[in-house]
């Protein structure tokens, strides 16, 4: 008798958003449908996590205190950083 055994990779989301309500809510949706979630609330936290971790999808907000949400998706695709991003709107 052969057993196999399907383990479904972990799916891992980066949620790049400053306001700590929506980020939190955000991540709490999408963690209770099963995927992992880190936050960040700057561009820079951004770029130091993704160096660190990898991640399936970013979603960007394009107001950032730092670096804006589309100056920020510029240096993640410089990276060639493999993942999919999703940049929000206001």
């Amino acid at each position: 008798m052969y057993v196999i055994i399907y383990m479904m990779a972990e799916k891992k989301i980066l949620i790049v958003e400053d306001d700590a309500i929506v980020s939190s809510l955000i991540s709490r949706i999408l963690g209770s449908h099963g995927y992992s979630v880190t936050t960040a609330r700057t561009g820079k936290d951004t770029l130091a996590e993704i160096q660190t971790s990898n991640y399936n999808l970013a979603l960007l907000d394009i107001g950032l205190p730092d670096i804006p949400g589309t100056e920020l998706l510029k240096k993640i695709r410089k990276s060639n950083y493999d993942m999919s991003i999703m940049i929000t709107g206001h």
